[in-house]
């Protein structure tokens, strides 16, 4: 395939080629996040019909993303080994089977066991095509084309709310999340049909003249992790790092950390609302279950525009710079969240 010449041969993929490398890895994000996303708009059918408890629903909310962070890391050394397209692929094929299997289960406990297990796929998109993202395209398009892939989230969590709702409503939450769990795997054998088998990162180089080394990373940004400097197993050479080598660099980095600090933060905000925003509707203003789900519309196509937005301004007015427009981003997060935490102080008042 080009992608797998452009790989060896050390040049860029071509911009068509590149571009649909890219849809592929969008397309493959929002498989995983159909689901991932797709469990807050199941959750108040899934509640209503196994007699949960809000504690026990904020449990089936946890439950995927226990599984994905259990996992974060085992999921970026496979991808040093196995390369990004059997990462990416194996991913989104296991979390749909497994969620398939969650919904076929018939108890609160195995539900929730199955749709831990199903998270432990969801790393690869954020891991394996991200990776995969910087190795396909030259620094001054990457904020964009990593803003495009980003968007997969949301768009992912968009789908869900139109779709699932509307067949959970119809057909029952079960039905709605194995469409989910069909959708998300189909979308892994096609990452794995359309992406080239070879390196992304060798393209890179090619067209820049390097490999990264340590204190090259861009600007504003901290260099590459050893694990990533040292070789891939899955194509011969140098020993990667060891296992314990890539923690002890994170954690003396500091601006890694605080980064992934600031991350967690704004990710704990995101989620909560997405994940308690049609319970609050339902329990709070007396919503029926499929109206509040499709609130999460308004979220998750405000998440798509700023993805895309945020990529771009990296890229034309920042010119490359990730760290600045990083700081806004958060400084807006802490305003945003705290207008929410200063809205929730207001009793809630009308019905819809």
């Amino acid at each position: 395939m080009a992608g797998l010449a452009a790989a060896r041969g050390g040049a860029l993929p071509g911009p068509a080629r590149r571009w649909l490398l890219l849809a592929a890895a969008t397309l493959q994000q929002a498989g995983l996040t159909f689901v991932r996303f797709g469990i807050p708009v199941l959750a108040p059918f899934a509640r209503a019909d196994l007699g949960l408890s809000l504690a026990d629903t904020g449990v089936l909310l946890g439950a995927f993303d226990l599984g994905a962070l259990l996992t974060f890391y085992v999921t970026g050394r496979l991808t040093d080994r196995l390369g990004e397209r059997a990462v990416m692929a194996a991913g989104a094929v296991v979390t749909g089977l497994l969620a398939a299997a969650a919904a076929a289960s018939d108890s609160f406990a195995g539900l929730v066991l199955w749709l831990a297990l199903a998270g432990t796929g969801f790393p690869s998109s954020q891991v394996a095509g991200s990776q995969a993202v910087i190795g396909w395209f030259p620094v001054w398009e990457r904020g964009l084309a990593m803003g495009i892939r980003q968007a997969g989230l949301p768009a992912g969590g968009f789908a869900a709310a139109i779709i699932l709702a509307l067949f959970a409503h119809r057909a029952g939450w079960r039905q709605a999340l194995l469409v989910a769990a069909t959708a998300c795997a189909a979308s892994g054998i096609l990452t794995y049909a359309i992406l080239p088998a070879g390196d992304p990162e060798e393209a890179a180089a090619g067209a820049t003249g390097r490999r990264g080394r340590p204190g090259q990373g861009e600007r504003g940004m901290p260099s590459p992790h050893p694990g990533r400097t040292r070789g891939r197993c899955w194509r011969g050479g140098e020993t990667p790092a060891s296992f314990w080598e890539v923690p002890r660099w994170f954690v003396r980095n500091g601006v890694v950390v605080w980064t992934t600090v600031m991350a967690c933060l704004l990710a704990a905000v995101q989620f909560s609302v997405t994940g308690y925003l049609p319970l609050f509707l339902e329990d709070v203003f007396g919503w029926p279950r499929d109206a509040a789900a499709r609130l999460l519309l308004a979220v998750h196509a405000g998440g798509m525009a700023g993805r895309l937005a945020w990529g771009w301004l990296s890229d034309r007015v920042y010119r490359g710079e990730r760290a600045r427009p990083l700081a806004i981003v958060a400084a807006c997060g802490a305003v945003v969240a705290g207008g929410l935490a200063l809205l929730a102080a207001f009793p809630a008042r009308g019905t819809a």
